[in-house]
């Protein structure tokens, strides 16, 4: 299969593929350098679509669709997440800070361990301890 001049795959002279700079993957975009821009602004955008309509909803209708749209994104790859960078940590802690705000309805200095979720870097941890066990 030769190779053409814009770095992608001639299968016949009708078809050929291009490498993509994104992949989709059921829920989670990966780019060429591999940290989760694109996951982590479509969690944002999420959060952001439930606080426009969080006033409609009680608690526990407000809990499951976070937990539809937002927190199974972020469990979604656990077994990739398990490596990134901690500046990347930090952006997916950022998500579910806000998401705990958002759900919630309390203030930014409010105690996070009140919602009894586990830290990003452990639930990782925990979620791939309770997979491989």
């Amino acid at each position: 299969m030769p190779i053409n001049s814009n770095s992608g795959i001639e299968l016949t002279p009708c078809l050929s593929m291009t490498p993509s700079h994104t992949v989709h993957n059921t829920d989670v975009t990966f780019d060429t350098n591999f940290n989760f821009r694109k996951h982590f602004l479509c969690c944002f955008c999420h959060i952001r679509d439930l606080h426009h309509i969080r006033h409609y909803f009680s608690l526990s209708v407000t809990k499951t669709i976070d937990t539809a749209l937002i927190t199974s994104s972020l469990d979604y790859c656990n077994s990739l997440l398990y490596n990134i960078t901690s500046k990347d940590i930090r952006k997916l802690q950022c998500v579910q800070k806000c998401l705990v705000m958002i759900v919630t309805w309390s203030p930014q200095f409010f105690s996070f361990c009140a919602t009894h979720w586990l830290p990003v870097q452990s639930h990782i941890i925990f979620k791939l301890s309770t997979i491989s066990y």
